[in-house]
């Protein structure tokens, strides 16, 4: 089970922040069904502004090793089936393994979890019929995606501190924010510069994106009321990374909604 319906709702485990007779219990924590396709679309239409075409996959989640598992088990099945691609038997062992970073050589691909939500972003990297001499020339054109998931207010300022310099602290549209585009632009580049720490990665040039635009572009029958109430739309905002000593740079966006934080990078270079 990856969590419990009702009525349009799945009803998921949050924080271990109850107490009960000295045991932590879990604060069960609703997300719409239609929440589910929404971050899809959110995720998808950013990539398209960018000019790329991205497959996102989220499921409701209940984190263990058994979800992460069936997690790894629906990337396979895209990959195959969106693809028409017959994965390598050790290519398959190693896209089904939790913990292991999946890669393909056909595509970008990035894998995240929390406590409620888990999913994948693929991005396809130039023909998927490349002769095998021109993979890695077509791979390095396409852009190396990272993808990020995480619970609003898990990121801790201790945290924070520790991997981010004050100017990046000093211009944050909230500490998760900045958390989640850390995290997906490491994802990014941590197969290309595995020697490279989060910390060295700068965040910088945040720009709020307009939430009734893409709202609008991901629901085009959204109603009047929605439009009014802008504290119940998506709080969207594109971001620039550079890795300096690498001479690595790339833009991502950050969408916070209740209580869902998703982080999507671009890494645009490798040299």
């Amino acid at each position: 089970m990856h969590g419990t319906e009702s009525h349009g709702k799945v009803c998921l485990r949050g924080n271990r922040d109850n107490t009960l007779l000295g045991i932590k219990m879990y604060t069960p924590y609703f997300i719409e069904k239609e929440d589910l396709k929404f971050f899809k679309k959110i995720v998808e239409t950013q990539g398209l502004r960018r000019g790329y075409k991205l497959h996102c996959h989220l499921m409701a989640f209940i984190s263990n090793w058994q979800n992460r598992k069936h997690l790894r088990e629906q990337l396979v099945q895209t990959i195959e089936q969106q693809y028409k691609k017959k994965l390598p038997s050790e290519q398959k062992k190693t896209l089904l393994t939790p913990g292991v970073p999946p890669q393909l050589p056909f595509a970008s691909v990035s894998v995240s979890h929390c406590a409620f939500l888990g999913g994948f972003v693929i991005s396809p990297s130039g023909s998927l019929n490349t002769p095998s001499s021109s993979l890695k020339l077509a791979f390095v054109k396409q852009p190396f995606i990272g993808f990020d998931l995480e619970q609003l207010g898990r990121a801790k300022e201790k945290t924070l501190l520790r991997i981010s310099n004050k100017k990046e602290l000093s211009d944050i549209p909230s500490p998760s924010a900045l958390w989640s585009a850390k995290e997906a632009a490491y994802k990014s580049i941590s197969s290309l510069q595995r020697d490279t720490h989060i910390k060295h990665i700068s965040i910088f040039g945040w720009q709020p994106v307009s939430s009734i635009e893409n709202i609008k572009a991901a629901k085009p029958n959204i109603s009047k009321k929605l439009e009014r109430e802008e504290k119940e739309s998506p709080k969207i905002y594109d971001y620039q990374f550079i890795i300096k000593e690498k001479n690595i740079k790339g833009e991502g966006f950050v969408c916070c909604l209740n209580n869902v934080v998703i982080g999507l990078a671009f890494s645009k270079s490798r040299r």
